[in-house]
């Protein structure tokens, strides 16, 4: 199987998206991690697209919320925290496009059904003190970001413009993960050796 193949791809991503808040975990510098894969994501959407195109703007700065809210929420709340508030995102994308006028079908009201009592379940545990505030609200930060990009994306694939919100809004995220990186710079030290060797990760996990 060649390994320009579109399965050994979603493959790849997968396996390097599931060791993500892993990864967070190890190097403990979630600003160095989002800016390092926000950059490498960038590079390679500038080299795709060849031009800048104002329609990724939103999308990126949603992607650059998200690049910093789930390592944060991984590395307070936990990696399976991290991810199960991750994937609540459906009751952000749910709610968005209904207020543009795209009603739910009934599995869909269900499946919001779901995620809201996933929400109550989580905020049940915090109050209990068995989950980090930081971590619950940076997971549900990354959520939005997520469920908010993924409801922009849909309607803006509608109108043509696939490209414009997936290689062309990751330049963009570097408005979000650079300004954080130099405040962070400014009062911290130097990154750590494993935080460098992150990079590779970064660039395999942007790359893919």
């Amino acid at each position: 199987m060649s390994l320009r193949s579109p399965y050994l791809r979603v493959v790849g991503a997968a396996a390097l998206w599931s060791t993500l808040g892993v990864a967070a975990s190890i190097g403990g510098n979630y600003i160095w991690l989002a800016f390092l894969r926000s950059l490498t994501a960038a590079a390679i959407g500038a080299l795709y697209m060849r031009r800048f195109s104002s329609r990724g703007l939103i999308p990126g700065l949603l992607l650059g919320g998200l690049f910093v809210a789930y390592p944060v929420a991984a590395l307070y709340a936990g990696v399976g925290p991290a991810a199960y508030l991750l994937y609540t995102a459906p009751l952000w994308t749910t709610a968005a496009l209904a207020a543009r006028g795209e009603r739910p079908s009934a599995k869909e009201t269900v499946g919001v059904s779901l995620v809201l009592a996933a929400v109550f379940l989580m905020l049940y545990a915090s109050a209990r003190g068995e989950l980090s505030p930081i971590g619950l609200l940076a997971g549900l930060a990354s959520s939005a970001f997520y469920g908010l990009y993924i409801a922009v994306a849909r309607l803006r694939a509608k109108e043509g413009g696939g490209a414009d919100v997936s290689y062309g809004a990751m330049p963009y995220t570097l408005l979000v993960t650079a300004p954080l990186l130099l405040i962070h710079v400014a009062v911290n030290k130097s990154p750590s050796p494993s935080t460098r060797l992150l990079l590779v990760f970064t660039w395999g996990f942007s790359a893919l």
